[in-house]
């Protein structure tokens, strides 16, 4: 018999009738006889013991044996979302998603964001933290507040997972890159009377990167969401001038 994992032990129990058991090699302790006039014995193989003779069939005993495998951190974890160089607005929420590496349940997790020569953990409540943060949960999830991340900066993030037998290491750095959409104010919407095309005009300031186009929508006052059904919308249009005017059908 061999042992095949490492670090793993093969235990072996022997018991016969006739006489006493051999060899000795590996056996845990003496040999025994129990109630019923059986002699005993236990074997220990450790990993890497090599072949070892133990009591066989053929000489009147049964033997028992079984492999103990030693407790087994998980293996890294396999990032899921964002995607590896992933541009997200760092205006919003940001979940991270990873897949746990292990037959045993994840217990706990460690979400790391590099930038530079600065390192931040995400907590339980989401927020970054300066020193390393252990969560117990399950989920593979972490979810990082809004503008927590500063636009412009380049980010990795990685992700190390714990179980029943440990914490796994970190898994491999994934680039990240937060950006700031462009904000639009001053909103106007102006119909000089007997013209029923009404002009609309705004002011603009580019977020991480230049203004390229724009898109106007007219809806009606009680709509939260003015791209689920607007009254009118222009399209994208690839420029970024204003005022845009709506035709007179928007007003009927």
């Amino acid at each position: 018999m061999t042992v095949q994992g490492a670090g793993s032990y093969l235990y072996v129990e022997s018991a016969r009738s006739a006489s006493s058991i051999a060899p000795a090699t590996y056996r845990l302790g003496t040999e025994w006889t129990d109630e019923n006039g059986y002699y005993q014995a236990a074997y220990a193989l450790a990993s890497g013991a090599g072949w070892a003779a133990v009591p066989s069939m053929g000489s009147g005993a049964t033997s028992y044996s079984y492999e103990v495998l030693p407790a087994t951190a998980p293996a890294a974890p396999i990032l899921t979302a964002p995607e590896a160089g992933a541009s997200v607005d760092q205006t919003l929420a940001l979940t991270f998603g990873w897949d746990h590496q292990s037959s045993f349940a994840q217990t706990g997790r460690r979400v790391r964001l590099t930038t530079g020569a600065t390192i931040r953990w995400i907590d339980g409540a989401g927020a970054l933290q300066t020193t390393e943060q252990s969560v117990a949960t399950a989920s593979t999830a972490a979810t990082l507040n809004a503008s927590a991340l500063t636009a412009g900066a380049a980010y990795t993030w990685a992700v190390a997972t714990q179980d029943a037998n440990g914490w796994s290491v970190y898994s491999s750095e994934r680039a990240l890159n937060p950006i700031a959409p462009p904000t639009v104010s001053s909103v106007t919407v102006s119909s000089p009377a007997g013209d029923l095309s009404p002009a609309v005009t705004w002011a603009a300031t580019a977020g991480s990167g230049v203004l390229t186009a724009h898109q106007v929508w007219i809806c009606a006052a009680a709509d939260t969401d003015p791209t689920v059904a607007p009254l009118w919308t222009s399209g994208v249009l690839a420029n970024t001038v204003s005022p845009d005017t709506a035709p007179a059908t928007v007003a009927d």
